[in-house]
């Protein structure tokens, strides 16, 4: 580390990790955004599908649009949307 650098982080009193702000754009398009309105249609009706299972079927319905690199990132979204807008779970 240089030595300017450390003095800066001596003088301010906290780590170079705390003064990084976190990012509020986006890197790249959305691929899903103009598929979700469908998709979550067909959550909705079958909450209980996979979303592996939703991806095959997104890959049928448009398959020059996506590719199977974009399969996590697909778990990923539903993951999210069952948290913010899917079923409730059982209480034990």
């Amino acid at each position: 580390m240089d030595e300017k650098t450390a003095r800066k982080y001596r003088l301010l009193g906290t780590l170079p990790s705390a003064l990084k702000q976190p990012r509020a754009y986006r890197t790249r398009k959305d691929p899903f955004a103009e598929l979700w309105l469908k998709v979550q249609a067909r959550l909705e009706a079958e909450p209980r599908l996979q979303a592996k299972t939703l991806f095959d079927w997104l890959q049928r319905e448009c398959p020059e649009r996506l590719t199977q690199s974009q399969c996590r990132t697909f778990e990923r979204r539903v993951r999210q949307w069952r948290a913010t807008a899917g079923l409730a779970r059982p209480v034990m």
